[in-house]
């Protein structure tokens, strides 16, 4: 998942506990996704390799609730990090090289 450390991280932890509870019993579906959305809007201040982790696994508890849209957005969410890490990584490196 997601590097652990600090009060934000605890918070995370705990509110996707709850969410993966809520992922088993489709009663608490708009419990769950008003959930989720409160983790995504904290984990926005993550790093974008943590932040796509935690995207990513947002999209699988959607996909258990059989949310297609939402879990479409959660896996979009994550691509976008992953490609901004990457891109972050180019840059470094073209002025790592440029010295």
């Amino acid at each position: 998942m997601y590097r652990k450390g600090g009060a934000l991280d605890l918070e995370l932890e705990a509110m996707l506990r709850i969410g993966h509870f809520y992922a088993q019993d489709h009663q608490y579906k708009l419990q769950a996704l008003a959930l989720y959305t409160d983790i995504s809007l904290l984990a926005s201040n993550l790093p974008p390799l943590d932040r796509a982790a935690i995207a990513s696994e947002l999209a699988s508890l959607c996909t258990k609730l059989q949310c297609k849209r939402k879990a479409a957005f959660y896996y979009r969410e994550a691509a976008l990090c992953q490609e901004k890490r990457a891109n972050t990584l180019a840059a470094t490196q073209l002025l790592l090289e440029a010295g």
